[in-house]
């Protein structure tokens, strides 16, 4: 077996834009992009698309996840599957008094990859 290759970042090491950490696949040469998003309560992006099929895994507290016109509340340890083109902001409840990550969305980059 040859010598394993792979890269280690730290979210710090990320750009940081609006609520989430930015690990963009292009940038980093990887098939998929991640946000990791670490917003205050209530805190939110705009609804927006994405032309893929976008995951957001909440790791702590709860986060509040809207797919189309529905906001659902998401516990630590829930997945929302978002399908590709449809209108999604991934933020935090107002009841997520903590600190820390929210939300940590996880996109795939390539289309034919998860196909909608």
């Amino acid at each position: 077996m040859g010598k394993l290759h792979y890269e280690l970042y730290e979210f710090e090491q990320l750009p940081f834009v609006g609520t989430s950490y930015e690990f963009v696949g292009e940038t980093q040469g990887a098939p998929f992009s991640a946000y990791i998003v670490n917003a205050k309560p209530g805190q939110s992006p705009p609804l927006h698309t994405h032309p893929y099929v976008e995951v957001a895994f909440t790791l702590e507290g709860r986060a509040a996840i809207t797919v189309g016109d529905e906001t659902k509340e998401v516990n630590a340890g829930g997945i929302v599957v978002i399908p590709a083109n449809t209108p999604s902001a991934n933020g935090t409840s107002t009841a997520a008094a903590w600190p820390g990550v929210a939300p940590m969305a996880i996109s795939t980059s390539t289309r034919d990859a998860f196909p909608p």
